[in-house]
């Protein structure tokens, strides 16, 4: 009996369980393209929200629905540069208010009125940003915006009743069951259990995903999010301005420029050769000393090494000798010279200036009675044999101090060592050498480059060479860009191309052996739009394209064919036309939208 009870209880409990898991499947349903297997959570698109365009030939306005509030963009028109420190006041279907400024550069007011379908005129008046502007438009808030919230989810009084009558069809069958009326507590779960399909399959929402939305009230691209670019079906993007304002992206106006045709040439960064310099040394050996670091700046003079000479036995016997003849011709030096200074000269000289002196001393005490062109002659004698012995002293004199000098040479050959130092101001960017090595003589040591004087060196072709104007550009593999003048061209072809030197102007950051590309122009004409080179993306065929924004929200791309202008620009000759916006910063990002 027990047991009859215990099963009949289970029955029971296993009914009611049925009757509450039927409510669970008919919730609100929401497609989207995924088909196969479960994946995440899906989200249901819905309407865009309601926004407003205006613009003039200074400012472009986008306001839009959030809440119960509007959020208003204000960006230069040109630009697409955000307008901060403006005073926008506005007129709502005749309510006037002023926007309040944001934090994030936006302005908002607020719009009790985004519950209520209609149209809504209106007018903004702009002022602190120049000369005031009157702007108008009209914000369209349709059925669908304001009635979303009602389309979506289960209607909760189904849900309710749904729950009522699971409850009094469960509390029915236990008191049957009491009764044991097995048969009319099966009709009755039966019935309850039609009931609820019934609740199950009525009429309620489905909000269809992207690409499923076959009603007329179908959700734009930027239903999915507003703060989401997506791409248009005629191929435009549709890229909101919180989007725009998130990757700086920027316009110009495009404008015709007659320029020339542009030479691309390969080019080095090379050291300037008057204010570069290297460190050799002259006599070879060992190399000691306090040695600089790579990148220590020195400065001219500045002592960078000491080299030791080293030299094998054949040498240093050679040099011993030249010592030795070298010490006998300066003793023998020396002792002319003593003689020379101790006596008044040489013997057969100092005998002919004593007689020239008897002769004079004789003539000058017969004065009066000898001629005196006979006195004038012999006073010339006497001091001509005195500049005799004043040459042979100095003759003598000269001779000792080169012998002199060279027994010094020899001395710092064989015992001192030599000095290398640095021949210019700058960084060392070389070392070739470390503590003890042994270098030869005329080895380099060091190298030193100015980094604030440096050259490019560029191959042109040889018939075009002469053509490059003075002033060109360089751009690094990096991006860096810098501004050359033309030093000269050399007339010798090298592997059939004319080398042609540049100055830098600002050469901060360079360094010695950087490849570089180098543009000069020419003199063939040539004219289009320039636009810089972050303008041009590439599409999804590796075509060059640039974007041109069509409305405020709105981008157009272009396939465009493009030329070298400089470092920093290129020349759209083909695809554009003057004045048109074209998107400058941001391009590579509207690129990926697919």
């Amino acid at each position: 009996m027990k047991f009859t009870k215990l099963m009949r209880g289970s029955s029971a409990m296993s009914l009611t369980a049925v009757l509450l898991s039927s409510l669970v499947p008919f919730s609100t349903v929401s497609a989207s393209d995924d088909h196969g297997e479960a994946g995440g959570a899906t989200t249901a698109a819905g309407p865009a929200l309601p926004s407003f365009e205006a613009a003039n030939d200074r400012f472009e306005v986008v306001g839009r629905v959030q809440s119960d509030a509007l959020k208003i963009w204000l960006d230069d028109w040109a630009t697409n540069a955000p307008v901060p420190g403006a005073k926008i006041a506005l007129t709502i279907a005749g309510r006037k208010v002023v926007a309040t400024a944001a934090a994030d550069g936006t302005y908002n007011v607020p719009f009790p009125e985004a519950d209520k379908a209609g149209n809504y005129p209106i007018g903004l008046n702009i002022t602190g940003a120049g000369n005031p502007v009157l702007l108008g438009a009209t914000l369209v808030v349709s059925d669908v915006a304001v009635h979303v919230d009602e389309k979506s989810g289960f209607p909760s009084m189904w849900l309710l009743g749904g729950g009522a009558l699971a409850l009094v069809v469960v509390g029915g069958g236990l008191v049957l069951m009491r009764r044991r009326r097995t048969a009319a507590l099966a009709s009755i779960g039966v019935l309850a259990g039609m009931s609820l399909v019934g609740l199950g399959v009525a009429p309620h929402p489905v909000i269809a995903g992207a690409g499923h939305d076959h009603g007329e009230e179908a959700a734009g691209p930027a239903g999915a999010s507003p703060d989401q670019a997506s791409r248009l079906g005629n191929g435009d993007l549709s890229a909101p301005k919180s989007m725009q304002r998130l990757i700086g992206l920027r316009t110009i106006v495009g404008a015709t420029t007659n320029s020339t045709q542009t030479l691309t040439l390969n080019g080095i960064v090379i050291p300037d050769p008057n204010a570069s310099g290297v460190v050799q040394s002259q006599i070879g050996g060992r190399v000691s000393g306090n040695l600089p670091a790579l990148g220590d700046s020195v400065g001219r003079g500045q002592a960078m090494a000491m080299i030791t000479p080293g030299f094998d036995p054949g040498a240093r016997t050679a040099l011993v000798a030249d010592q030795g003849l070298l010490a006998q011709e300066s003793a023998l030096a020396q002792s002319r010279a003593a003689r020379l200074s101790d006596n008044g000269g040489a013997a057969e000289i100092r005998v002919r200036l004593h007689a020239a002196q008897q002769r004079l001393a004789r003539l000058e005490r017969l004065e009066g009675v000898v001629p005196a062109r006979e006195i004038e002659a012999a006073t010339i004698e006497v001091r001509a044999i005195q500049a005799q012995i004043a040459a042979d002293r100095a003759e003598t004199q000269s001779t000792l101090n080169g012998l002199r000098a060279r027994q010094a040479a020899l001395t710092r050959l064989s015992s001192s060592s030599e000095i290398a130092r640095a021949p210019v101001s700058g960084i060392v960017s070389a070392v070739s050498v470390s503590q003890g090595q042994v270098v030869a003589s005329g080895e380099t040591l060091f190298t030193i480059v100015n980094p604030s004087r440096l050259l490019v060196e560029a191959q042109a072709n040889g018939s075009t060479a002469a053509g490059i104007g003075g002033q060109a550009t360089a751009r690094t593999a990096d991006g860096r860009t810098m501004t050359l003048l033309r030093q000269g061209a050399g007339l010798s072809l090298i592997n059939g191309s004319a080398p042609i030197r540049f100055l830098i102007e600002l050469s901060d950051g360079l360094r010695a052996g950087e490849p570089v590309t180098v543009f000069a122009g020419s003199s063939v004409p040539n004219s289009g739009i320039a636009v810089p080179r972050l303008a041009v993306a590439r599409g999804a065929n590796g075509q060059a394209i640039v974007f041109v924004k069509k409305s405020a929200e709105t981008f157009a791309p272009v396939a465009v064919v493009v030329t070298d202008l400089d470092a920093d620009r290129v020349l759209v000759t083909s695809g554009l036309s003057a004045g048109q916006r074209i998107v400058v910063a941001g391009s590579p990002l509207l690129a990926q939208v697919r």
